[in-house]
């Protein structure tokens, strides 16, 4: 009993120093979207919908290139 009780006001101590941390804070608070992140960007990271949508975009120009063909005269 007295080790739940010890274990429940050390989280409890811990939750509130992690709220003062994240409240009190001078920096602001780093954007956790990839795709809005500048450090993301410049390495070239993007997020999972823009990948995706990039790469549909280049099968879709491939098979239009592909379906084109040559009609002789």
């Amino acid at each position: 009993m007295y080790i739940f009780i010890l274990t429940a006001i050390l989280i409890g101590v811990s939750l509130v120093i992690m709220g003062i941390n994240t409240i009190f804070r001078k920096k602001k608070f780093p954007e956790s979207h990839i795709g809005r992140n500048k450090n993301m960007k410049n390495i070239g990271i993007v997020c999972a919908k823009s990948m995706d949508k990039i790469e549909q975009n280049k099968i879709k120009k491939e098979l239009r290139y592909k379906n084109i063909f040559m009609i002789k005269q």
